[in-house]
C-alpha cells in the first residue's frame, strides 16, 4: 500500500486514477523527468475494478512488457454465433494473457520506478476547479481532506470521470453508447482439471441483450460475464443473471466450469462509443475509459487505455517543457491518440452498429462457417488484426454469401 506525502510541493501534472491509463501516463512522465502526483481511491491499483482481465499480446509487445506473476497464457479463441456450434481457433503462440486486475495494477505501479513515491492510494479526488492559474483538486485521504494544485490534469478516473462531473471538457457518454457488463468470478473446485487456455465469445440473443457473453480463465479462477449497451440492458425484460446462467448451462462452457463455484459477482460500465471528442480542454486531458478508449466490438480496454495514457503523458511532458497548457497546445494529444488507435475505434463503432442492427447472422452464415473467416474474426477480437483490416479481408466472402455464390 502506498499512501505518501510527496516531497513535490506543487507538481506540474496531476493524474487521477491508477488504472492502465493513469499508470501508463505516470510511467511516461517519470521517464521524462516531469514532476507529477497520481491519486487513486483504491488501496491497491485495480483491486476494485470489474474486468475480464485479458491483456493482448500486442500490448505486451508494444510496451516492452514480459509476462509477470499471475499471467495465464491464452492460446485459443472459441466463438459461438447464432445457429452454429462453437468453433475454436488455435494459435501457435500466446495471443495474450488473462490476469487479475490487481496483479496488473501492482506490476504497472512498479513500472513507474522510483517515482512511485508520488503515487497516493486511498486518496479520492472529490472536486476539480480549473482556471487561468492552474488545476486545483480537493482530495479525501485517510487523514482527512486536503488540496493539491498543478498546471495540467490527466483524468483517468473511469467511465464517469471526475472532471466531466464538474463540468469540464464535454458531456457524459450517452447510455446508447455506454456498455454495462455483469460478471461472476468462479473458483475451480478441488480434484478438477485446470481451465483450458481458451477465451470464449458467445454471440446471440440467447446469451446477451445485443452484446455477447465471455469466459476468461486464469489459473484457478474463471471470469464469466455478459452485457450490452445500457439502453438495451434497461429495455430488456430478461435479467443479465438469466443470460449468464444460460451461458453456464451450455455444454461446452459447463464442461470448462465443471466443479467450479461462484465466489463473487460484480458489474461495471464501459464506453463503447468509438471515437469520442473532445478528449481535452484547457489544462485537461481525458484518457482510458474517461476518454472512451475501449473497443466497441470486444469491450477490451486495457491496451487502448495504455496507449491513451502514454499519449497523454507525452503531450503533458511537451506542454510542461513549453509552459503552454492551452487547448491549442493540448490538441496534439487528440491527434496523437487518434493516429495510434483511432482507426480501431472508428471501424469498431461501425461494425458494432452493423451487428446491433442485423445481429451477427447478418454477416452471413456461410461466411461465419468458413475457417478462413473464423480466424480473421478471432484475430480481430484479440487485437492481432485491426478492425479495418478484418472488415476488408471479410468483404469478398460477405459479398459472395449475400449473392449466393
Amino acid at each position: 500500500m502506498y499512501v505518501v506525502a510527496s516531497s513535490v510541493m506543487c507538481p506540474d501534472v496531476i493524474v487521477v486514477g491508477a488504472g492502465p491509463a493513469g499508470l501508463s501516463a505516470a510511467h511516461v512522465l517519470s521517464e521524462n523527468g516531469v514532476d507529477f502526483r497520481l491519486f487513486s481511491r483504491e488501496q491497491v491499483p485495480g483491486i476494485d475494478k470489474c474486468c475480464g482481465g485479458f491483456v493482448p499480446a500486442r500490448m505486451m509487445s508494444e510496451f516492452g512488457i514480459h509476462p509477470f506473476e499471475g499471467c495465464y497464457a491464452i492460446n485459443s479463441v472459441r466463438m459461438k454465433f447464432p445457429g452454429m456450434d462453437p468453433v475454436r481457433v488455435d494459435f501457435d503462440f500466446p495471443i495474450g494473457y488473462d490476469v487479475a486486475r490487481y496483479r496488473l495494477g501492482t506490476f504497472l505501479l512498479e513500472r513507474v520506478g522510483r517515482n512511485k513515491e508520488f503515487v497516493s492510494l486511498e486518496t479520492e479526488v472529490s472536486n476539480v476547479v480549473i482556471d487561468n492559474s492552474g488545476c486545483h483538486v480537493t482530495i479525501e485521504t485517510p487523514n482527512g481532506r486536503d488540496t493539491e494544485d498543478a498546471e495540467i490534469l490527466i483524468d483517468c478516473s473511469g467511465a464517469n470521470p471526475v472532471s466531466i462531473r464538474h463540468g469540464y471538457v464535454r458531456g457524459r457518454i450517452p447510455n446508447s453508447e455506454m456498455g454495462y457488463g455483469r460478471q461472476y468470478i468462479l473458483e475451480r473446485g478441488p480434484n478438477t482439471d485446470e481451465y483450458d487456455n481458451v477465451i470464449d465469445f458467445f454471440y446471440g440473443h440467447e446469451y446477451s441483450p445485443g452484446g455477447y457473453a465471455w469466459l476468461f480463465p486464469r489459473n484457478d479462477i474463471a471470469v464469466i460475464g455478459t452485457g450490452g449497451l445500457v439502453s438495451r440492458v434497461r429495455d430488456d425484460e430478461t435479467p443479465l443473471d438469466t443470460y449468464l446462467h444460460r451461458f453456464m448451462d451450455h455444454v461446452v462452457i459447463g464442461e470448462q466450469l465443471r466443479g467450479s463455484h461462484v465466489v463473487s459477482k460484480e458489474a461495471a460500465l464501459m464506453p463503447l462509443a468509438g471515437i469520442v471528442t473532445p478528449s481535452f480542454s484547457n489544462r485537461v486531458m481525458l484518457a482510458g475509459d474517461a476518454a472512451g478508449h475501449c473497443s466497441p466490438v470486444s469491450g477490451e480496454g486495457i491496451y487502448y487505455s495504455m496507449v491513451g495514457g502514454a499519449c497523454a503523458g507525452e503531450v503533458a511532458s511537451l506542454a510542461v517543457d513549453e509552459s503552454n497548457f492551452s487547448e491549442k497546445s493540448l490538441i496534439r494529444y487528440e491527434k496523437l491518440w487518434r493516429s495510434r488507435m483511432g482507426s480501431d475505434l472508428k471501424w469498431g463503432a461501425w461494425l458494432q452498429h452493423r451487428l446491433l442492427d442485423g445481429g451477427s447472422s447478418s454477416l452471413g452464415s456461410s461466411l461465419l462457417r468458413s475457417e478462413k473467416y473464423q480466424r480473421i474474426v478471432a484475430e480481430m477480437l484479440i487485437g492481432e488484426r485491426s478492425v479495418r483490416s478484418a472488415i476488408i479481408a471479410c468483404a469478398p466472402g460477405y459479398l459472395r454469401a449475400k449473392i449466393g455464390l
